[in-house]
């Protein structure tokens, strides 16, 4: 019973998260001041001076709706954001990418912040837990890796899945779930059309892994 509602709570936080990722259709605000898109290219400079030059020097900040919890985030250079009530944040690149079947996606991070599900009292929980979670409510979902780390001090479970969507666009995800304390956790999203992870999965990872928790 308890893994039953372990299972629910993170369902509804799951579900909240990847109905984004899925469709690729971010309404960006258009009161934002737009800047020319930034090619990323690959040096040969420490990984910490690449991400610096990938990233905006100025963070974004972001309250959680329910809670009163503030973090920052560096998006890739050349990216806006928009609003979505399903997430806190929401950003994306300011040119789609077409795809094969003449669609577009625009590759984008979504985040939120809130309290942990229903179970979760620690971060072994969410590692044992989350990726059955994502399955039990996705269960077309391919998992190509997940993994536990420090992001920050603080520990980060993340999750790489693939997901094939009704139009046969097969969509790559990388979804992070921080542990902020015993109360409070914040996920991040990146997707991608799986055909174009390359150019755009390494900035992705590089923006989310800037999360950090304002201290207020």
């Amino acid at each position: 019973m308890q893994n039953k509602k372990l299972l629910i709570g993170l369902g509804v936080v799951v579900a909240g998260i990847a109905v984004l990722v899925l469709t690729g259709t971010l309404k960006f605000s258009a009161s934002v001041r737009k800047t020319e898109p930034t090619t990323i290219e690959e040096t040969k400079e420490p990984e910490e001076t690449r991400q610096q030059q990938r990233l905006s020097p100025r963070a974004v900040t972001f309250k959680g709706a329910k809670v009163g919890v503030t973090m920052s985030i560096k998006l890739p250079l050349g990216w806006v954001t928009g609003k979505d009530e399903r997430a806190d944040l929401i950003a994306g690149s300011q040119t789609p990418e077409k795809l094969d079947n003449g669609q577009t996606f625009t590759a984008n991070i979504n985040a939120s912040v809130g309290k942990h599900p229903t179970g979760v009292t620690s971060f072994a929980d969410i590692e044992k837990k989350w990726k059955e979670g994502l399955l039990d409510q996705y269960p077309s979902m391919e998992i190509v890796t997940d993994s536990s780390k420090k992001v920050g001090g603080l520990d980060v479970y993340v999750l790489e899945v693939k997901n094939t969507r009704p139009d046969g666009v097969v969509v790559r995800q990388v979804q992070y779930v921080f542990y902020l304390d015993d109360t409070y956790m914040a996920t991040a999203t990146g997707s991608v059309p799986d055909s174009v992870w390359d150019k755009y999965g390494g900035v992705i990872k590089d923006s989310i892994e800037s999360l950090e928790r304002v201290e207020e």
